[in-house]
């Protein structure tokens, strides 16, 4: 399995699959992978599926993961879901994506990757508030 995620663990970090296993934890910060945000551990062990120490964060966090996979998004660089109804992501380190709460969540981020691939340019710098489904506002980020 390919290590895609890392987030804060009690000492360190842990690196999480595509599917949010734990593979393992690690003292120094990761480079390359999608940061997980917002959350705190709960009881973890590697080889296990990853858990927050609350189950509306973690379910939260599943469905982004699912939606996120499916919509060909990418690259991720960071997941907020430390308010489970105003659920955040990083795309590329330059769009702040805010998506509401985990309800609809295919359905915004099809409207989001338009967006994002048909209208803005490959360099874009911003916000793109889609808590609305079937509604995206972009707003640029200059500076």
């Amino acid at each position: 399995a390919n290590e895609m995620y890392y987030t804060m663990a009690e000492s360190g970090y842990y690196i999480l699959s595509q599917n949010l296993k734990v593979m393992r934890s690690v003292a120094d910060k990761p480079e390359g992978m999608c940061l997980i945000e917002g959350v705190l551990p709960g009881v973890n062990t590697v080889g296990q599926k990853y858990k927050t120490d609350s189950e509306e964060q973690t379910a939260a966090l599943y469905a982004l993961i699912e939606a996120l996979d499916a919509s060909g998004i990418e690259p991720v660089t960071a997941i907020d879901i430390q308010n489970t109804y105003d659920i955040k992501f990083a795309y590329d380190a330059r769009l702040i994506i805010t998506l509401g709460t985990n309800l609809e969540l295919s359905y915004k981020l099809e409207f989001v990757a338009n967006v994002i691939y048909s209208n803005l340019s490959a360099d874009a710098h911003g916000t793109i508030d889609a808590s609305v489904p079937g509604k995206c506002v972009y707003n640029p980020k200059w500076g």
